[in-house]
């Protein structure tokens, strides 16, 4: 009896080792597949390079032109192409302007002085005349300065002292000098408007392509009468 006892008591102490043995090595198993899913898994977590829609850096992954430009951006940012032509056309129809400008008030002073000073009749109405058509443009250059709200132009302090200079020299002059000095400096002014107003008329302003082409003619009519005065 008491051999029974010992029996039953030694098979129940052998699965009760048996039990804890198990359970050792089941925490343990789970400790490794821990390990295994903090390896491969947390990188998909932490780093956006995986996640599915989530472009990776380099030749294929990098973000279009129209998101690099904006970080935090969603979408393509807007086309600056609309600001930077605006831009480029108003700088050109300032220059265009300013150009003229200097050469409208250059022509009129020099033709004013020659209707004062020449004593040739050909040359003080030929001067009288480049003074009205230079003040009509004067005028159209004003509307356009206006109508594109910017400021209307007058002579910078270069164009100034080139002006002075000019006028200063015409004046030193005698009689018989000046009206071939005024011829050869009205003759390289109105060259030089010729290239300005041609240039205008190419413009894609279409106000300024429309006061080149309205007064181009005129230039060149001038230009050749001025060839032929004596």
């Amino acid at each position: 009896m008491k051999s029974f006892g010992f029996i039953i008591l030694l098979v129940a102490v052998t699965a009760l080792v048996q039990s804890c043995s198990s359970m050792f090595s089941t925490a343990g198993g789970n400790t490794a597949g821990n390990d295994s899913i903090s390896r491969f898994t947390a990188p998909t977590i932490v780093g956006t390079s995986n996640t599915p829609g989530t472009p990776r850096g380099g030749y294929l992954g990098e973000p279009p032109p129209g998101i690099r430009s904006t970080a935090n951006s969603t979408g393509p940012s807007p086309s600056p192409n609309d600001t930077k032509t605006n831009s480029a056309l108003a700088f050109e129809t300032q220059k265009f302007i300013r150009l003229a400008s200097v050469s409208k008030i250059t022509e009129t002073q020099l033709s004013q002085l020659a209707t004062s000073r020449s004593k040739n009749s050909g040359i003080k109405e030929y001067a009288s005349r480049i003074v009205l058509e230079q003040n009509r443009i004067g005028e159209d250059l004003k509307s356009l300065s206006i109508s594109r709200d910017m400021a209307v132009v007058d002579l910078d302090q270069s164009a100034s002292d080139e002006l002075t200079g000019k006028l200063d020299k015409l004046n030193k002059a005698t009689d018989t000098q000046f009206d071939e000095l005024y011829k050869k400096m009205i003759q390289k002014e109105h060259r030089d408007a010729i290239r300005i107003f041609d240039g205008g008329s190419k413009f894609k302003d279409p106000g300024i392509a429309a006061l080149s082409n309205k007064y181009l003619p005129l230039l060149k009519t001038r230009l050749q009468e001025l060839e032929s005065l004596k």
